[in-house]
C-alpha cells in the first residue's frame, strides 16, 4: 500500500507545497469573489456623488393617436336662433338632435430629459465609510483564509512526515521481532523454549503489525487530506521530499508575540472594521431625518401633427395642424420625509450590532492570547522533548541489542527482550511526536502573529493577481 501511494505521489518541498496549495486551492477563490464583490459595493456607494440624466419618451413616444368623442344629452337639443328654435332636419318628425360625435386623429413625438445632482445628501458619505469598513474586513477575511490554508497545509505536510517517520521505524522493529520469533520457533523445534516464550514474542510481533497497520491508515488519510488542500487533480498525490525533523526557529519572544498578534491578527481587525461598517450605517439612519437638495434641470419638446377634434362625419379640412412645444426649467430641489421613527430604531439596532462585534472583538484577544501561550509553550516543551526522546531512543536502541545478545547466550530470558523492544517502540514514536508538535507549533506561531512564513506572502499576491486578471499568464 505505502509503495503504491509513493509511486503515484509527487515528492515535493514544504515551501513547494505551501506554494501549489496556494496557487490553486479554491477556498481563496471564493474569498476572493466576495472581496471583490464588497470593492464594487464600495464604488457603487461613491458614485452616489455622480448626477443623474434621464430621458423619458411619451406614450408612446412616437405613434398615432386616434380619439373619438361620443356625447348623448338626456334632454331633446335644438340649436337656438334668434328668437326662435330652429328645427333640425330629421327623418323622425317632430325630433330634436340629442346626439353630438368628435374624432380627432394626430401624429405625435414627445420627450423630456431630466439632469439631476444631489449636492446635499446628508446619508451619503456614512453610507460610503460603511462600504469602505466592509471592504477592509473583507480583505482581511481573505487574509485570515490564506493564513489558516497556510497552516492547514503545513500541518497536513508534517502529519504525513510524522507517520512516515513512525511507519520506518515499527517497519524495522517489526523486522526484529519477526527474527526474534523465528529463532524462538527454531529453538523450540529442539526443546530449548517453552510455547509461553514463543506466543508471548507472536503476541509482541502481532501488536506492533496492528501499529504498523494503523499508521499506514494514517499515512493514506493525510496524504489525501495534502492533496485536497493542495487542490491536485483525482489521480494525483503529493509526499514529502524530506524527511521529519525540527523546522526554523521562532526568534521572538512570548511579549513580543502577544504583542504582534493582539495588533495584527485578522480576526480581531475583522471585527473592528464590521463594528464600525454597522455603526456607520446606524449614523447614515440617523441622518435619513434631514433634508436633501439637488440641483435640477428638465427640458422636453411635444409635437403634433394632425387635426383637432371634428364632428365625426365631416371632411377635417382645414383644422389640419402641425404644432410644438419646448419647455425647460432649471432649479433647486429639495426633500424631507418622517417616516414615523422606523429609520432611528434600525440606526439604534446597527449601533447595538456595532456594540456586539465589539464584545466579539474582546473575546477574541482572549483567545487569541490563549492561543499564543499555548503554542509558546508548546514550542519550547517541545524542543526539550525531542532532545529527550532521542537520548531515550539511544538508549532502547542499545537495551534491546543488548537483551537479544544476552537472551541469545542463554544469560536473559525472553520477557527482558519483548520489554527492551516495546520500550524502543515507545522512545520512537515520542521522538516522531516530539519533532510534530514542535513544527506545528511554529507553524501555529506564524499563523497565530500574523506572520507571513518565508515567500508565503508573494505566492498569495501571485494568486491574487491571477484571481483580478484572470486572462494574464
Amino acid at each position: 500500500m505505502q509503495a503504491t501511494i509513493e509511486a503515484r505521489a509527487v515528492k515535493v518541498s514544504l515551501q513547494e507545497a505551501v506554494a501549489q496549495g496556494v496557487a490553486n486551492n479554491p477556498s481563496l477563490a471564493e474569498q476572493f469573489a466576495q472581496l471583490q464583490g464588497q470593492e464594487w459595493a464600495l464604488i457603487q456607494a461613491q458614485r452616489k456623488w455622480n448626477p443623474t440624466f434621464q430621458i423619458q419618451g411619451s406614450n408612446p413616444f412616437v405613434g398615432y393617436n386616434w380619439t373619438t368623442y361620443v356625447q348623448d344629452n338626456y334632454a331633446q337639443v335644438r340649436p337656438y336662433q334668434g328668437s326662435k328654435w330652429k328645427k333640425i332636419k330629421s327623418n323622425v318628425p317632430q325630433k330634436y338632435q340629442s346626439k353630438q360625435a368628435q374624432q380627432q386623429q394626430q401624429f405625435q413625438v414627445g420627450v423630456t430629459a431630466q439632469l439631476k445632482w444631489t449636492f446635499i445628501d446628508p446619508t451619503r458619505q456614512p453610507g460610503i465609510n460603511s462600504a469602505q469598513s466592509s471592504l477592509e474586513q473583507q480583505r482581511l477575511l481573505f487574509d485570515n483564509a490564506a493564513r489558516q490554508l497556510i497552516l492547514s497545509l503545513q500541518q497536513s505536510y508534517f502529519q504525513i512526515q510524522n507517520t512516515k517517520q513512525l511507519i520506518d521505524s515499527f517497519k524495522q522493529i517489526f523486522d526484529i521481532n519477526k527474527q526474534q520469533l523465528d529463532m524462538l520457533e527454531a529453538r523450540k523445534a529442539i526443546g530449548m523454549v517453552t510455547v509461553a516464550e514463543v506466543e508471548q514474542q507472536r503476541s509482541s510481533l502481532y501488536i506492533q503489525l496492528t501499529q504498523l497497520v494503523q499508521y499506514m491508515q494514517n499515512y493514506i488519510a493525510s496524504t489525501a487530506q495534502l492533496a485536497q488542500f493542495m487542490a491536485l487533480p483525482e489521480d494525483a498525490l503529493a509526499v514529502p521530499s524530506e524527511p521529519a525533523s525540527p523546522q526554523g526557529l521562532w526568534d521572538r519572544t512570548l511579549g513580543d508575540t502577544l504583542q504582534r498578534s493582539l495588533q495584527y491578527r485578522e480576526e480581531i481587525l475583522a471585527y473592528s472594521a464590521q463594528a464600525e461598517s454597522y455603526r456607520w450605517t446606524g449614523i447614515a439612519n440617523m441622518k435619513a431625518y434631514l433634508p436633501v437638495f439637488s440641483l435640477v434641470g428638465r427640458g422636453g419638446v411635444q409635437g403634433n401633427n394632425g387635426y383637432p377634434q371634428t364632428y365625426l362625419g365631416i371632411d377635417p379640412g382645414r383644422t389640419y395642424n402641425t404644432n410644438r412645444q419646448w419647455t425647460a426649467n432649471v432649479g433647486i430641489g429639495f426633500n424631507w420625509q418622517f417616516d414615523g421613527g422606523i429609520n432611528a430604531a434600525q440606526a439604534q439596532q446597527n449601533f447595538a450590532q456595532s456594540r456586539n462585534l465589539l464584545a466579539l472583538k474582546a473575546k477574541t484577544e482572549d483567545q487569541v492570547v490563549s492561543e499564543v501561550r499555548t503554542a509558546y509553550g508548546q514550542m519550547q516543551t517541545a524542543a526539550i522533548a525531542i532532545k529527550a526522546a532521542r537520548r531515550s531512543y539511544q538508549s532502547a536502541e542499545l537495551a534491546q541489542a543488548a537483551a537479544r545478545a544476552r537472551f541469545q547466550v542463554g544469560v536473559g530470558d525472553i520477557t527482558s527482550v519483548v520489554q527492551a523492544i516495546n520500550q524502543l517502540s515507545q522512545s520512537s514514536q515520542q521522538m516522531a511526536d516530539s519533532i510534530l508538535k514542535y513544527n506545528t507549533s511554529i507553524a501555529e506561531l506564524y499563523r497565530y502573529s500574523a506572520t507571513w512564513p518565508v515567500t508565503a506572502k508573494q505566492d498569495v499576491e501571485e494568486r491574487v493577481q491571477r484571481l483580478r486578471n484572470p486572462t494574464s499568464p
